[in-house]
């Protein structure tokens, strides 16, 4: 080959180096033994935003990061004092509006070549790849951070390379088991599973993760902890997919759950023994209710008879005996009413229970006014003043309700003072029951006996003073409690009495 053909092939592999370094899309630096740049290629504008003839001139240094010049100068300088040597390190380089660059930079020292004679430098911008490893820093940090934070055992399990990590101090504290060495054999787990509870397992998890729709998986069962024992636990994951849909990635919790197990377990027991508790209950009830039924009914005919008898005693022989013969007469007869009385009511009490008929829509208005009329005689006398509110329509048994409020005025007309007797009845609408009221300014109860009014046969005055049997409140707690409801009293003695009572909507 003759000499200017030589030059022209150099001069055509000058070229296309010039090309390809010009056309690259890293930078491309040559520098001196004085650390000064003498080239640099154009695709310093698009990373860095300088003009090529801004950078030539200047030194190294004077382009690089001020955070990162002291960690590389060291490496800069021995590669510039041992021609052929060469290093590859990541740092940033500054920006021309401000800020920085993370680049990927080969630094290889060509001093020594004629021709050459200096450092070439190739910085390749990894910006983005560095922004996405500081992302998953910070991902993998909070991830850790909510696993020391949690009682629960942190596992990660990467399906691709079936490599599960586990961390936090859920699995030594709840399992006894190191996460380190746990995460050392990827069938860790499945060793541990109950043997029993380990084929639904796996089954319930393969299904979730080759359902591409499923994006949690969940289960309870049991393992075997570090000291042989076994624990129930609840398993939850959320299962990473990609584009297609393919389960990659699965990040999880485990819970310990053996006392709730338990609780649930004791509640289970508990409530088996509360319904055949309450079944007996029932029986117990139904039976005491036809008994009192029965009873009451019976008890009325030979009642009835010694009643009529005595009448007609006192009819043929009224003044022809003494006087005491009179008075026991009196007394026997005033017994037989009041035996009548009682057999009466507690008839009454039994039939609230085993009434059966359906509920009605009760004018509470028009209810309380018959109950007014009823009272009319005991109002006149006493020149008691009722006051009613408006009061609601109600769904109730009409039978009973008219039973409730005739107890209820009657008492607050009976247990009047010395005044003259004040009664007033209001209703306030709740948002799932009615609040009643009946209150009066007679003599009062006392705040020791405001449970046993409410008892069978429970009396707080004597007979010759105020009649009556001691069921009327009782029937009235029992047919409150058959509409949902509850009753109860707010009073003192001298001070008059409320009672207040509710029935549900």
């Amino acid at each position: 080959m003759t000499r200017n053909a030589e030059a022209a092939s150099d001069g055509a592999g000058e070229l296309r180096f010039r090309m390809l370094v010009e056309n690259s899309m890293d930078i491309i630096i040559h520098a001196n033994i004085h650390r000064e740049i003498t080239y640099i290629s154009p695709a310093v504008k698009k990373i860095m935003g300088y003009e090529v003839e801004e950078v030539v001139g200047k030194r190294l240094r004077d382009m690089i990061y001020e955070a990162d010049l002291n960690r590389l100068l060291s490496e800069f300088e021995e590669v510039i004092q041992s021609p052929g040597k060469s290093f590859k390190k990541e740092y940033r380089v500054k920006k021309k509006e401000g800020g920085f660059v993370w680049v990927e930079a080969t630094v290889v020292n060509l001093l020594h070549m004629k021709g050459v004679e200096g450092v070439i430098i190739n910085q390749r911008d990894i910006t983005e790849k560095k922004e996405k490893e500081e992302e998953l820093y910070k991902s993998n940090e909070r991830f850790l951070y909510v696993a020391r934070a949690t009682n629960d055992a942190i596992w990660d399990w990467d399906l691709e390379s079936d490599i599960v990590t586990r961390t936090g101090h859920g699995l030594k504290t709840n399992f006894g088991y190191d996460p380190a060495e746990a995460s050392k054999d990827k069938d860790f787990w499945i060793k541990k599973v109950h043997p029993d509870d380990l084929e639904s397992m796996l089954d319930k998890r393969t299904r979730a993760l080759n359902d591409s729709q499923d994006a949690y998986w969940d289960d309870e069962y049991r393992i075997i902890k570090a000291d042989g024992s076994f624990a129930y636990i609840y398993d939850k994951g959320y299962i990473i997919r990609n584009q297609e849909g393919k389960a990659i990635r699965m990040i999880g919790a485990t819970q310990d759950i053996t006392r709730r197990r338990a609780a649930e377990a004791l509640l289970g027991e508990l409530n088996t023994r509360l319904k055949k508790r309450a079944a007996e209950l029932t029986t117990s009830n139904i039976e005491l209710e036809r008994f009192a039924y029965v009873a009451s009914h019976d008890l009325q005919e030979p009642l009835r008879m010694v009643s009529s008898f005595l009448q007609l005693f006192r009819k043929k022989y009224e003044g022809q005996i003494d006087e005491t013969a009179d008075k026991y007469i009196h007394y026997a007869l005033d017994g037989a009413e009041r035996m009548k009385k009682l057999i009466l009511d507690l008839l009454t009490y039994s039939r609230v229970g085993s009434d059966k008929s359906g509920y009605e829509e009760v004018n509470m208005n028009e209810l309380l006014k018959d109950i007014c009329n009823l009272f009319e005689k005991e109002i006149r006398e006493t020149n008691a003043q009722v006051e009613i509110d408006n009061l609601p329509r109600i769904n109730a048994n009409k039978t009973q309700m008219f039973q409730l409020f005739q107890n209820l005025l009657g008492n607050a007309l009976k247990y009047h003072s010395k005044e003259m007797p004040s009664i007033k009845i209001t209703c306030k609408e709740m948002e799932s029951q009615y609040l009643f009221s009946v209150e009066d300014n007679g003599i009062g109860i006392d705040a020791a006996h405001y449970e046993k009014i409410f008892q069978l046969f429970q009396r707080l005055h004597s007979k010759g003073n105020y009649s009556g049997t001691g069921i009327g409140l009782a029937i009235c707690k029992k047919i409150v409690e058959r509409h949902g409801g509850s009753i109860w009293v707010e009073s003192g003695k001298e001070n008059g009495s409320c009672f207040y009572l509710t029935i549900g909507k």
